[in-house]
């Protein structure tokens, strides 16, 4: 049982190790391809087996493994806890005086908690053989009427300190956050879980625009110049002779 990992690799270590960087931030999926995590991941997450229901027999074989590396603030106490929540809700706001079951809508019960390794990466694998709590720690009878059908959610570890009574994980953050990597957890119509790799797209950076080629207005043509007719001088009037009547001569 997890129980029995938990102390074995909780109380079988001599030192610890320094605290991880704020690289911790970000959660990964459950991946192969190193390539394929969220820039800045905590670690992947992969699932045996990837398929399974809600039942104590399916989910007492079934083990989850992440390569996460964990905050070791708190010493022997520091650990990860698995939790389920929406889609883009694994990493939160929360302090180091929050209790990890009020951040997350469910998680494992508490003293299921996975110890730690020197170097903050998780001692072994977990089971959910415990089964989820909810918010006040109450234990979830049957997950299959609690999860909805047909539905996506992030399945993983989240890095906390276990109280020495063992009943209390507390969120072991790093600048304020939450430290969490995750798989995708997706159930069909009858509520049977598949758990596999995040879709994690990269954005194709947008096409610049083209510029339009805006046709510059073609220079309207000179406006030909109307050829007015220089009117044709008027005939200079001809002058009318007067013919002096002869006079006849005297005699």
């Amino acid at each position: 049982m997890a129980i029995a990992t938990l102390k074995k690799s909780r109380w079988g270590r001599t030192t610890v190790a320094a605290v991880a960087g704020s690289a911790l931030l970000l959660g990964g999926g459950m991946t192969v391809a190193q390539a394929a995590l969220p820039a800045g991941s905590a670690g992947t997450v992969t699932a045996n087996p990837t398929t399974g229901d809600w039942k104590a027999t399916s989910l007492s074989v079934f083990k989850l493994h992440s390569n996460m590396v964990c905050p070791t603030v708190g010493g022997m106490n520091a650990g990860a806890l698995i939790f389920l929540s929406e889609l883009g809700q694994e990493i939160q706001p929360a302090p180091s005086t929050v209790e990890a079951q009020t951040v997350y809508p469910f998680t494992q019960d508490p003293q299921y908690q996975m110890s730690l390794n020197p170097d903050g990466t998780i001692a072994d694998d977990n089971t959910l053989e415990s089964g989820f709590v909810d918010a006040s720690k109450a234990p979830i009878a049957d997950m299959s009427t609690a999860v909805q059908a047909s539905h996506t959610y992030s399945i993983g570890y989240v890095c906390t300190t276990l109280t020495d009574d063992l009943r209390t994980a507390k969120i072991n953050p790093v600048s304020g956050k939450s430290v969490a990597s995750w798989a995708t957890l997706t159930t069909d119509a009858a509520k049977n879980w598949t758990i596999s790799q995040p879709v994690v797209e990269t954005p194709s950076p947008s096409a610049s625009p083209t510029a339009t080629e805006t046709e510059s207005p073609s220079p309207s043509a000179s406006p030909t110049a109307t050829e007015t007719e220089t009117p044709t001088p008027s005939a200079s009037p001809t002058a009318t002779q007067r013919l002096s009547r002869a006079r006849p001569h005297s005699r």
